[in-house]
């Protein structure tokens, strides 16, 4: 009750479908709970890109290759990773990661001022090759 005896306005009343609290198809739940599998070993990590010098293919639908998770971590401003087949997205701001499946389509959408990179990592069983060194 307010002060006036009235009810509590609801906290997310005003949340519209961008809002990062929003659980519309922004900022999925599934999309935060992905984690790196136990025993998952560092490959390689892209240099940091911005707005200006990413990689074209980043911001099209594009794949990590099977066998390999990805990481994209946000050291300044804010990514917005976009799962392909379901529309899903997730709004990642600085110190902030998102965990990418093997051979799943996504896409980044940085915004002006975001810097980032990519790690890879490996759960080393002996059966799968190495990533590609390029990036």
């Amino acid at each position: 009750m307010t002060a006036t005896g009235g009810p509590l306005p609801d906290p997310g009343a005003d949340r519209g479908a961008g809002d990062p609290r929003s659980p519309g198809p922004e900022n999925r739940p599934e999309l935060t709970a992905i984690q790196l599998p136990e025993g998952a070993e560092f490959v390689r990590s892209t240099r940091r890109f911005d707005v200006d010098s990413v990689p074209g293919g980043l911001l099209s639908a594009h794949r990590i290759a099977p066998g390999v998770w990805g990481e994209l971590r946000v050291f300044e401003g804010e990514v917005t990773f976009v799962l392909e087949e379901t529309g899903a997205t997730r709004q990642l701001h600085a110190g902030e990661r998102q965990v990418i499946e093997p051979d799943t389509s996504h896409h980044v959408e940085p915004a002006p001022g975001a810097e980032f990179a990519v790690s890879f990592h490996r759960v080393r069983d002996g059966s799968e090759p190495n990533p590609p060194q390029s990036g």
